[in-house]
């Protein structure tokens, strides 16, 4: 053993920092029981267990709201929050989730099943210990208090009895600097995600209303309407059983064949709603009919939910690109576009009439929230000519491409947090020497991700 580290119930850490219970510097408290009957759609917010989401306090137009008499009652005092305060989830499946409060002027209160760490002296950073509560160590004792609790919750006593590492202060406020900034950089690269894809599904709005201007051009063609509203003049109407091979899936109860026998067999939870093919969960399908292996998939083929237990899933499409063999099920419909249609144009604009609403608004729908099978069949298709589909078709891909870029760069971030996060909290790597920049650090993550999304 190392003469600059000493051993603890996590681990080595580094000989001049301290362990102790976190009651010893902080105080955890519950949320006020108000009753529902109490909430109504004006007045302050009431922070509930929902509006903790990725180390944040996110308000939503379902954040409840109370009266702000209730701000001047004397038995509210300790449940108003005020900036820069810690909250954590009490109870529940995402018991242990905190969250620190930032970027609200405006009061809020606290509701029961949610708690506050309170720091009591000047000896610990709050950041640094909303980081601590977040260490695989201190989620793995709650999750053990956890097991040892009826209601399956944790109690705020429980998480003040829980041990922390504690270096000197300097050391600590560097700490959180450093997962600070990572956060910080990770939050801005959520936001260049969501405004690509804001921008994608502008753009397919774009296109498939008003198409590509005229060769030489740069106005958008004249437009027509149709039952499924504006489209270029030029284009075509053809039912969806016109744009090539459309095959039923097998009807077969899957749900239970988690065995690998046979081949994989796409149901509608693997069409997720961006389009692309989720293989967290599968299921296997042993092929013994004709009609079984006329479902094996092909690359290039359409899959589209046109059955599911819920509305909003109705309509859900994909692009079935996977090396190996694959079925679908029966509430899977394969479309395999013949010659002069394009695939991913076909697959795109499927997506489109989804994100438009357009299949929530027919009212072909039985009560299962499905098609029939002459609705399929006969759903309006739009085409422009062959080039034009090739060209948006390429428009979308080059923004699918960008939101996979960005996507990977935010998992990067999110594995480079979790890893200092660890050796930050253990002394594995020590910030005690080091002089950061804050605010150039913090201006240059900000400044990329704008230029990013700018020149996308």
């Amino acid at each position: 053993m190392s003469n600059n580290f000493r051993q603890t119930d996590i681990g080595l850490i580094p000989e001049d920092w301290g362990f102790e219970m976190l009651g010893s510097h902080c105080s955890v408290f519950s949320g006020y029981g108000f009753k529902s009957s109490e909430f109504s759609k004006v007045g302050i917010h009431v922070i509930k267990i929902g509006d903790l989401q990725n180390g944040r306090v996110i308000l939503t137009e379902d954040t409840s709201r109370i009266s702000d008499d209730y701000l001047s009652n004397e038995r509210m005092k300790k449940f108003i929050l005020k900036e820069d305060d810690i909250l954590i989830a009490l109870t529940g499946a995402t018991t242990g989730k905190v969250a620190i409060l930032k970027g609200f002027n405006v009061p809020m209160l606290l509701n029961q099943r949610v708690g506050k760490v309170s720091i009591m002296d000047d000896l610990v950073d709050n950041v640094f210990v909303q980081y601590v509560i977040q260490t695989k160590y201190y989620q793995k004792r709650i999750q053990n208090n956890i097991l040892q609790s009826a209601q399956g919750n944790v109690s705020p006593s429980n998480l003040e009895e829980i041990k922390i590492p504690l270096p000197p202060l300097p050391e600590q406020k560097k700490i959180a600097y450093v997962l600070s900034t990572i956060q910080q950089a990770i939050e801005t690269q959520e936001q260049i995600i969501k405004t690509t894809q804001e921008l994608k599904k502008a753009l397919m709005q774009k296109l498939f209303t008003e198409g590509l201007p005229a060769s030489g051009g740069t106005e958008p063609e004249p437009q027509k309407q149709t039952e499924i509203g504006p489209i270029p003049e030029s284009w075509e109407v053809i039912n969806l059983e016109d744009t090539g091979d459309v095959v039923y899936g097998i009807q077969a109860s899957v749900a239970h064949l988690k065995k690998p026998i046979g081949l994989p067999i796409l149901t509608n939870k693997n069409i997720a709603f961006d389009g692309r093919i989720d293989l967290s969960e599968l299921n296997y399908f042993e092929l013994k009919t004709k009609r079984h292996f006329n479902t094996i998939l092909k690359k290039g083929d359409i899959l589209f939910n046109w059955r599911s237990g819920s509305i909003e899933h109705v309509g859900k499409s994909a692009y079935f690109d996977l090396d190996g063999e694959y079925v679908h099920s029966s509430f899977i419909l394969r479309i395999r576009p013949k010659e002069g249609i394009n695939n991913k144009y076909l697959f795109y604009y499927l997506t489109h009439l989804r994100q438009s609403e357009y299949f929530i608004k027919l009212h072909s729908y039985s009560i299962n929230a499905k098609f029939n099978k002459s609705a399929v069949n006969n759903l309006p298709t739009a085409l422009p000519n062959p080039d034009k589909q090739e060209l948006i078709a390429n428009y979308l891909s080059t923004a699918d491409q960008k939101i996979v870029k960005e996507e990977a760069s935010l998992r990067s971030l999110q594995e480079l947090f979790n890893s200092m996060l660890n050796n930050l909290m253990t002394g594995q790597i020590r910030v005690k020497d080091i002089e950061f920049e804050i605010e150039k650090t913090q201006l240059s993550l900000l400044e990329k991700g704008r230029r990013d999304v700018l020149e996308w």
